[in-house]
Parts: C-alpha cells; structure tokens; sequence
C-alpha cells in the first residue's frame, strides 16, 4: 500500500457528485509494475442497489488511467470498445477538472 486516507474535503464531492461525501481511499502498487491501483469507498450517502452503473455511483468500478496526452488515448480506448466520461464533448481530465473545482 503506498497511502490510505479518509477525506471529505468540499471538493471530493463536487468532483463525485455528492456533496458531504466521506472518501475512504487507498492506493496500491502493482508488483512488479510502476503501476498503482486506487480504491475508493463512498460513505456517509445513501446507498441503493446499483440500478444505473454510471461512473460516480457509489456500488460501481471504473478504470482511470494517467497519460500524457487525453484525446489520441481516449480516442483509442473508445476504438476497443470502452467508454469514455466525458465532459462537455472531451474525454475526462480529472485532474484539470479538481483544480478547478479548488
């Protein structure tokens, strides 16, 4: 495990979509690889049975991955069958999103 936290920090849930999130997340390293894993847990929502598998909603998994340059990764990913979030019409980039939401 490389960290583990609990968080609730106004962001996080404008960033999920729910506002009063408590974040319980960890990361992990992949053996062997300089890849990592995170899992996160939603808490302090209401849960439901997961009847729209959607990114964001607590009960469900999705893949985020880091790269150099979004569209020409995304655009391949999307060629082999996966699906892409999106906002306003472009694939996901995370981490420009949070720092806008700082």
């Amino acid at each position: 495990m490389i960290w583990q936290r609990v968080s609730s920090a106004e962001y996080l849930g404008k960033l999920v979509g729910y506002p009063g999130v408590e974040m319980h997340q960890a990361l992990l390293a992949m053996p062997g690889t300089a890849h990592t894993f995170e899992l996160n847990d939603y808490r302090g929502i209401e849960r439901s049975p997961v009847a729209n598998p959607a990114n964001g909603n607590p009960g469900t998994a999705h893949l985020c991955v880091l790269v150099d340059d979004i569209e020409p990764n995304c655009d391949a990913a999307i060629a082999f069958g996966f699906q892409a979030v999106r906002f306003h019409g472009e694939c996901a980039d995370v981490i420009s999103r949070v720092r806008d939401l700082l």
